[in-house]
């Protein structure tokens, strides 16, 4: 397992509640129009099992300000956005059992 599996896996086993998670993706692009309303009503649904993925800087930034669970996808595995997302979901198929 490689340096960013064992990041996101300790991440999986924070948030996890009975081995699930709900992992949405976000980047800057959508961040101020479709993130704080998820954030909003995952919360308000007493979702706690929830990470937010962020593209870039600036969408973890905004994300650990709102204080929900959030993992910063590194740049050196994002190719394009399709690829990144692509690829996170492959690692979030893949990932050893949280």
């Amino acid at each position: 397992m490689d340096e960013v599996e064992i990041d996101l896996n300790r991440l999986l086993c924070e948030v996890a509640i009975d081995d699930e998670v709900m992992v949405a993706i976000s980047d800057k692009n959508i961040l101020t129009s479709w993130i704080p309303p998820f954030v909003e009503q995952a919360k308000r649904a007493n979702v706690q099992n929830f990470i937010v993925v962020g593209l870039d800087d600036q969408t973890k930034n905004t994300i650990d300000r709102l204080e929900v669970a959030c993992w910063r996808y590194p740049n050196s595995l994002l190719v394009t956005v399709d690829d990144g997302v692509e690829n996170l979901l492959n690692r979030l198929c893949y990932c050893n059992r949280f």
